[in-house]
């Protein structure tokens, strides 16, 4: 049994917009970006630099970078 609050035709249009996530074209990299615009509302800076306090950093902190 599947829960598809969305309906059939949701499910099947979010499965579309989803599944160019996990190919390794050379377009890759647009889409994951377009796909953390148009649904999480995320935004990119230039250049992509993160500046940490070592003060923050403790013992046992994990730190992963991933794509998708």
């Amino acid at each position: 049994m599947f829960l598809m609050p969305s309906g059939m035709l949701g499910t099947l249009l979010s499965l579309i917009d989803v599944e160019p996530l996990f190919s390794d074209a050379p377009w890759g990299h647009k889409v994951n970006v377009d796909f953390l615009n148009k649904h999480m509302g995320a935004t990119r800076n230039q250049p992509w630099r993160a500046t940490t306090d070592p003060a923050d950093v403790h013992s046992g902190d994990f730190l992963a970078v991933s794509k998708i």
